[in-house]
């Protein structure tokens, strides 16, 4: 667990691939495919949040995944 907690936390998420090139498209497509990432953020934000609701009495540690 040492090598883990050691080395740094990749924060790349597949979605910056669609973020970074949305300067190379029209506006109109670019604008929905940020809605449609927005969305889905939001979404699973929201479904992780129920589900931490659901399991409120886990211990500290699964807390701790959950408000990552």
């Amino acid at each position: 667990m040492d090598t883990y907690a050691d080395e740094p936390v990749s924060l790349l998420f597949d979605f910056n691939v669609v973020i970074t090139n949305l300067n190379k498209m029209d506006k109109e497509k670019a604008l929905e495919l940020a809605a449609k990432l927005r969305n889905n953020i939001t979404a699973s934000a929201q479904s992780n949040d129920e589900y931490a609701a659901s399991y409120a009495d886990i211990p500290l540690v699964g807390k701790t995944i959950f408000e990552q």
